[in-house]
Parts: structure tokens; C-alpha cells; sequence
């Protein structure tokens, strides 16, 4: 749960559901490297590629100020190589 003062953001009540996530990673074939996901909604692709090359990074990227507090949430673990 992600609150913050003045307009609050409820990062719990964010849904989105990756789609074809297998495929799109299977189709990159992460290597060593920078990715831009410049739609990174719940982070589920960016998860995928930086689970699929430890030295894969991505610098990620949400019009949605809630997507991108779910996002960080979801992908703290990888923190050193996600932006």
C-alpha cells in the first residue's frame, strides 16, 4: 500500500493484468543490455526480461502515476537494474 499526501494513490487497488507475457519476453531474448518499456503498467514484461538475463536493465516508463507506484512495488527486488 502506497499512499500519498494531498491526492491519494492507492497503489493495492491498481489491477492490470500482463498479457502474452511468455511470448513478448521469449521474443526478445534478453540478453546484457538496456530495455525501455515505455508502457510498463504493473511491470509484468519488465519483470520477465529481468528475470530472463541478470545483467539485463530497464529504464521504465507510465503516463499513470499509479502503474508506475505498482510497478516499483512489484519490481523492488530487481531496484539496481530497474528505472
Amino acid at each position: 500500500n502506497v499512499k500519498e499526501t494531498g491526492e491519494e494513490i492507492e497503489v493495492a487497488a491498481f489491477v492490470h493484468e500482463t498479457v502474452m507475457r511468455a511470448p513478448v519476453v521469449s521474443a526478445l531474448a534478453p540478453t546484457a543490455g538496456v530495455y525501455v518499456d515505455v508502457t510498463v503498467g504493473g511491470g509484468g514484461h519488465t519483470e520477465g526480461i529481468l528475470e530472463a538475463h541478470p545483467e539485463a536493465r530497464v529504464i521504465a516508463l507510465d503516463r499513470d502515476d499509479t502503474a508506475l507506484l505498482a510497478a516499483k512495488e512489484r519490481l523492488s527486488r530487481f531496484s539496481d537494474r530497474v528505472t
